[in-house]
């Protein structure tokens, strides 16, 4: 018989053993168990961190271009702004201030006149170098009045800058080739020196215009007729027949109004009395946030009152006997047509034309309101009624001015 004792520590040595090998396995299983979860839990953690990882990349980029671009957009937009409106207000003021850049195409200053006859232009856009002095429409206003007022001097005034790469084209050469046209530039704070708007411009007045190209010229063709005297003409006319015997004149413009496109005075006499008060309205009354009031409103109202009409007076009674020797003449001799029929004077249609052309033979300029038709164009050699026009009255320009205008 075996000894119990031996069996019962055989049993325990046995246990012993049995729990030895449990605790080795544990001891080997436990690790390769983390390390399998750490596999498993971590693999699947940075799997989704990678995801979200990319989720808040894209978010983030996302946000972060649209933000750049917000910003780069307002930026660039605000520069741009800036940058325009720095650019437009400098050139405004370097238009119509008096000094002279080296850029600028040496024209001689308008010397004291003292020839009898003297038709005026003015040209007050400004001009940024990359432009014609005078356009080619401009140019054919400049040469009929000097072809059919041969002893006329015919000035152009320039009260803003001319740059040198704008005299280069063929119509403005053979303009400045003429002897009776001359290219004048005006100095502002001189030209309205010891003149009824001295203090007026000095207080920066004209400045204050919402239409300052149109309304500088509105002053300065009334300003100049007050200097000199002499006949003013706008750049968008043709002149047709001589006008030196009928100063003083103005003409009707409409049933409301009389034009200022083509104005004459002597230096004294009736003529004079309606240019001071005009300049005397000017000086006291300027209006730089309405487009007609410095020039068709103004010269009629005055002239209404020179020519003693009541308030509901119409202004085609107006004429010389009248209206104290300033000779007011009819429509179609210097308005043959008016703004809203502007187009007859650009039609293809050859019917149309010839009736158009029909229509002018009294008059002595016309008027073809540039501000409407500024933007149809005139080919040459076409029957359009401004070409065949000026073919006649401006043949230099015609022939220079390339095969449009």
């Amino acid at each position: 018989l075996q000894n119990p004792y031996c069996l019962l520590h055989n049993d325990t040595n046995r246990v012993k053993h049995n729990a030895m090998k449990l605790r080795l396995h544990i001891c080997l299983l436990v690790p390769f168990a983390f390390i399998f979860i750490y596999l498993v839990y971590y693999s699947t953690w940075g799997t989704n961190e990678t995801n979200q990882y990319k989720y808040y990349e894209k978010s983030i980029l996302e946000k972060s271009e649209k933000s750049i671009s917000e910003k780069s957009e307002k930026s660039l937009s605000e520069k741009s702004e800036k940058s325009i409106s720095e650019k437009s207000e400098k050139f405004d003021n370097y238009c119509y201030d008096d000094a002279v850049s080296d850029e600028e195409l040496y024209i001689p200053l308008l010397e004291e006149i003292t020839e009898d006859t003297v038709i005026f232009f003015i040209e007050s856009k400004c001009h940024n170098g990359t432009e014609a002095v005078l356009s080619g429409r401009e140019a054919c206003a400049v040469e009929s009045a000097a072809n059919m007022n041969p002893d006329a001097t015919v000035y152009v005034l320039f009260p803003t800058p001319v740059l040198l790469a704008a005299a280069q084209a063929p119509h403005i050469r053979s303009l400045l080739a003429r002897p009776n046209v001359k290219f004048r530039r005006i100095f502002l704070a001189d030209y309205t020196r010891d003149t009824p708007l001295e203090s007026w411009y000095r207080r920066g007045t004209l400045r204050t215009s919402k239409f300052l190209p149109a309304h500088t010229s509105d002053v300065l063709r009334l300003l100049t007729l007050w200097k000199f005297g002499g006949i003013y003409l706008d750049l968008d006319t043709v002149t047709m027949k001589p006008l030196v015997d009928l100063v003083p004149f103005i003409a009707i413009a409409n049933d409301h109004f009389l034009g200022s496109a083509a104005i004459g005075s002597h230096l004294t006499g009736i003529g004079h009395v309606v240019l001071s008060s005009a300049l005397q309205e000017i000086r006291d009354h300027f209006r730089g946030d309405q487009w007609g009031f410095n020039g068709p409103a103004l010269v009629t109202s005055i002239l209404r009152s020179v020519c003693g009409l009541d308030k509901n007076d119409s202004i085609h009674i107006m004429n010389a006997e009248r209206c104290q020797g300033f000779n007011v003449y009819p429509a179609k001799y210097f308005h043959p047509l008016p703004y809203y029929e502007w187009e007859r004077y650009f039609t293809h249609d050859p019917s149309q034309a010839s009736d158009t052309l029909a229509t002018l033979n009294d008059s002595y300029t016309v008027h073809i309101w540039n501000k409407m038709s500024s933007d149809t164009r005139v080919v040459v050699g076409s029957s359009q009624p401004y070409s065949q026009l000026a073919r006649v009255y401006c043949p230099e320009v015609y022939g220079n001015v390339g095969a449009e205008f």
